[in-house]
Order: structure tokens, then C-alpha cells, then sequence
């Protein structure tokens, strides 16, 4: 009920929801999954991929791995939105209380993946 709410009253949702969003049916006409660049990510985002989908569904890598992102974007079939930098130590600086340093390169991803969110059509 809270995220029919939020569809239904705000041009942008975000919800981090884990893998269960890809095979649920969803009000949302976009969707993005994020993985990483390793073999292990790319089957596992694969596997998590819903077999028809009347949503639009872009991908987000994460930088760090033996593969590169254009090759997961295409073993996936998905349009690549945004490459994001790996913060290795977000979880240890969020249970400090500390924010993370985000330079350009986050900026840069963050517009890449907004825009694509908030253009018209799919």
C-alpha cells in the first residue's frame, strides 16, 4: 500500500528492494539492477532477470572487476544506464555514522542514471 502511495504521488520512486522487484509485477514503468562485474554477479543478475516485463529495465555496474561493463550489458541483455565507483568501506563508514566521500564520478553516474529515469518513454 505505502509504495502504490508513493506511484501514485511522486514522478520518482526509488526503492532498494534486493533482487525480489525484477520478478515482481510492480506499478513502475522502470526498473534498474544493479551488479558488479564479476562472472558470479553477472549469472546472478541473470537469474534474477524476469522472463517478460512490460517495465523498462536499464543496468547500473559497479566499478571493480575482471569484466567490463559494456560485457555485462550485453550478457544481460540490458541497456547500460551507469557505472558507479565500488566504496569498499561504505558499510564500515555508515555504521560510524560518517558520510561517504563522493567525488565527480559519482555525480556524473548519478545524472546518467536520473536522467534515464525521469526521460519519457522507454
Amino acid at each position: 500500500a505505502v509504495v502504490d502511495c508513493l506511484a501514485r504521488n511522486h514522478d520518482l520512486v526509488v526503492l532498494d528492494t534486493g533482487r525480489t522487484l525484477a520478478r515482481a509485477a510492480t506499478p513502475f514503468q522502470r526498473q534498474l539492477i544493479m551488479t558488479g562485474l564479476t562472472v558470479r554477479a553477472v549469472a546472478a543478475t541473470r537469474v534474477a532477470l524476469p522472463k517478460e516485463s512490460a517495465l523498462s529495465t536499464g543496468l547500473v555496474v559497479r566499478r571493480g572487476g575482471p569484466i567490463s561493463a559494456k560485457d555485462v550489458a550485453r550478457a544481460t541483455d540490458l541497456p547500460l544506464i551507469g557505472v558507479v565507483p565500488n566504496l569498499g568501506d561504505l558499510a564500515g563508514l555508515a555504521d560510524r555514522g560518517q558520510p561517504p566521500s563522493l567525488g565527480g564520478s559519482w555525480r556524473r553516474a548519478c545524472h546518467q542514471i536520473l536522467d534515464w529515469c525521469l526521460s519519457a518513454g522507454s
